[in-house]
């Protein structure tokens, strides 16, 4: 199976991250999947934003607030219903959860009345992706395995499809054992440079790779 393109944060080169503005320019160039942060206003509406060092690390002061609010002051920010209906069919989806509050009932609400092809769901919280009840043609990701072993049975007993590894854990022990027990692989590119990454993708046979500039990703994957 071919190694799939990724667009990160709907492929910020070319516009601000997790835009519609990046999303429109990005789809003319057929990424095999997009990925999307998700987080949760006050107020329950599921919005499509990253952020810096400081937003990721104390999010509850910056979006614990009413949507509007944040809209405010964070322009270009869209609701993830609106990011949805855009892609639509188009391509795969990746949702990258930021906020542990966010249940099945809200991604029901917004994925409702919208036809998609494959929708993977990830969170760096364990026990968050375990827990979470999604439709059964999606798949959960866990993100960022810090752990050299991994705990396949907890992993199979989730109903989780993919792990996602840093490049020491990556191991071929792992891999093995990850594909013995059919869940996917993605590679991690934390610590790794961009040309660097896309090779150790490859070679390990990541499911995908990505970068937010999806044109000088298609150029070295032809390389």
């Amino acid at each position: 199976m071919a190694i799939k393109i990724m667009a990160h944060r709907c492929g910020d080169y070319f516009g601000p991250e997790n835009s519609k503005q990046a999303l429109l320019k990005t789809l003319k160039y057929k990424p095999d999947i997009i990925e999307i942060d998700v987080r949760k206003s006050s107020d329950g509406v599921l919005f499509c934003y990253h952020g810096n060092i400081l937003e990721v690390l104390f999010s509850r002061f910056y979006f614990n607030k009413p949507f509007k609010r944040l809209q405010e002051k964070y322009r270009s920010l869209v609701t993830l219903r609106e990011i949805v209906k855009i892609i639509g069919n188009k391509c795969e989806i990746y949702l990258d959860i930021k906020d542990s509050r966010i249940n099945d009932k809200d991604l029901k609400n917004v994925f409702k009345g919208i036809k998609t092809k494959q929708v993977y769901i990830g969170s760096a919280l364990f026990s968050f992706i375990e827990k979470i009840k999604v439709p059964k043609k999606w798949k959960k990701v866990v993100v960022g395995v810090i752990d050299f072993k991994i705990n396949i049975e907890r992993v199979k007993k989730a109903n989780i499809r993919m792990v996602q590894l840093f490049k020491w854990n990556s191991t071929k022990k792992n891999l093995e054992k990850l594909r013995k027990n059919s869940v996917e692989f993605a590679l991690a590119s934390w610590f790794l440079k961009p040309k660097n990454f896309t090779k150790k993708a490859i070679e390990k046979k990541s499911t995908w790779v990505w970068d937010y500039n999806i044109l000088n990703l298609k150029k070295r994957l032809k390389k």
